[in-house]
């Protein structure tokens, strides 16, 4: 951990953040990473469902609704019990506003959306929530939630990757400090033929990966 945050002093509590689209390997490299690192690997959506933070989304989404209060209470629980974590979750804005100065730097996984259509089609989920997160990852949802924090942000593509060699390339760019955001997989025309087929699959009034305020 010294040689990967250089000579910055730590404090008794602290977080990495690993984001993304759903699909994109988050609970892998989360787990590995925390292993690695010596901390705690933590949930977002566990901890707040154990909190009652979480509640399902009214519109059958398979997803859950959360509120910016709930997650600043999970967020002093964390705080409380003094342990360093490494946290998942695809909400990650929610948990920086509520506690920017405890993030050490997020990792924001990208994969290439026809990989990320096969393997969410191998979790045999509905093809509209497919198209619907794949449709995001084009788009790079979560990768627009993070814009005001670019400075602390590591974008790696897991695309044909272990979630060993994720990790490997998560330090080269930590150790560099090579923040912010380089994939933009819309200027490839094959993807954005993709985009427009998904498109028509998606009933946009039940549309993104939002939450409530």
């Amino acid at each position: 951990m010294n040689t990967l945050l250089g000579a910055r002093k730590m404090p008794d509590y602290y977080m990495i953040i690993v984001s993304g689209t759903p699909g994109t390997g988050k609970t892998q490299v989360a787990r590995l990473l925390a292993e690695d690192l010596g901390l705690r690997y933590v949930s977002s959506s566990v901890i707040l469902k154990e909190l009652g933070a979480a509640k399902p989304d009214p519109t059958g989404r398979y997803t859950y609704l959360v509120s910016g209060e709930g997650v600043r209470r999970a967020l002093e629980t964390l705080r409380n019990a003094r342990i360093p974590v490494v946290l998942e979750t695809v909400y990650p804005s929610l948990w920086l506003e509520a506690g920017d100065e405890d993030t050490v730097f997020v990792v924001l996984l990208r994969t290439d959306p026809f990989e990320l259509y096969e393997r969410l089609a191998r979790r045999g989920w509905p093809p509209e929530k497919i198209a619907e997160n794949v449709l995001a990852e084009i788009l790079g949802v979560v990768a627009s939630d993070l814009a005001d924090y670019w400075h602390m942000v590591f974008e790696v593509d897991t695309t044909g990757k272990s979630a060993d060699r994720v990790v490997e390339n998560l330090y080269e760019k930590v150790l560099r400090w090579d923040a912010g955001f380089k994939i933009d997989w819309l200027t490839r025309e094959d993807v954005g033929q993709l985009a427009v087929r998904l498109e028509a699959s998606v009933d946009f009034d039940k549309y993104w990966l939002g939450y409530s305020g």
